[in-house]
Parts: C-alpha cells; structure tokens; sequence
C-alpha cells in the first residue's frame, strides 16, 4: 500500500492465485478500507476454469473484498463459452453482471507456442523476438484478442 500511494498517477497490476485466500482473509479488510483513502480502485479479473472450486474462490473472496470491481474470465483454454456451465447459469453470475461486472471470454493460444514460450522460460516481450515466424503470428493473434476482451473493461 505504501508503494500504491507514493504512486498516484501508476497503474499497478497485482498477479496472485485464486488459492491466496488466507492473504485475501488476513489483509482484505485493510484492503478495503485503504482504497477509498487513496482514491483508488481495485478492479479485479478472476479466471475461472469449469470446476466448482473456482466459484467457490472466487465466493470467499467477494466477502472478504466486496467493493472490488468484479469481472469474470472465462478460460478458452479449457472449451468454448457454453461449457462453463456451472458459472453460466449461476447466481454468481447474475449478481456479478447485475453490480456492474462482465463475463468475459480469455482466448486460447495455440498450444504449439506455449510449449515453446514455457520451454524456453520466454515472457511473451521476448518471445516475440525469439519465436519461429508463424508461432510469432498466432501470439500476435493472442494478443489482440486479448486487448480486445481487456478493452470491454479497460479504456486505453
């Protein structure tokens, strides 16, 4: 929080497992309370896969932050949009998009390029540089659908 309010003009993006819930239980409330102070936001993209336990995560984490800008991502990765069942028809789901969250689509990338991206331990930065041409085109691919998803919740 220090570095957060020594930067009001900075964007910060905070990567964390959906399992961090004893640091979401421990520090959520002084989360909360802290945002409004420094006039911040905490705009939270949840990645779902198709299991329960990821609603259920994803349920503790609202009670413990119930202020965060919710929106819920989809993995592709893991089948098309109609096969989130669980979530799709859910309550969650319902009152997500009813406070004002979406239900997003995170794209699959080909399985090809994660390979090499994890092989080689390349960010996706230098994989850019460093890939065969075509696996090049399909993260570019990856990537403006992915600026395109981020666009329906982020400006710029």
């Amino acid at each position: 929080m220090n570095l957060v309010a020594g930067k009001p003009e900075s964007t910060f993006v905070v990567n964390t497992g959906a399992r961090n819930q004893t640091g979401i239980s421990n520090f959520g409330k002084t989360l909360s309370r802290a945002l409004p102070l420094l006039k911040r936001k905490l705009v939270v993209f949840w990645l779902i896969d198709r299991k329960r336990e990821s609603l259920e995560l994803l349920s503790d984490f609202l009670e413990a932050i119930p202020d965060a800008e919710m929106h819920v991502v989809r993995n592709m990765y893991l089948g098309t949009e109609k096969k989130f069942e669980l979530y799709n028809g859910s309550k969650m789901r319902a009152s997500i998009e009813k406070n004002g969250g979406r239900s997003l689509n995170f794209p699959e990338i080909a399985d090809r390029v994660t390979d090499a991206m994890n092989k080689g331990r390349l960010t996706i930065a230098k994989a850019i540089g460093e890939l065969s041409f075509g696996d090049r085109m399909e993260l570019e691919r990856w990537r403006d659908e992915c600026k395109t998803m981020l666009s329906e919740v982020v400006d710029g």
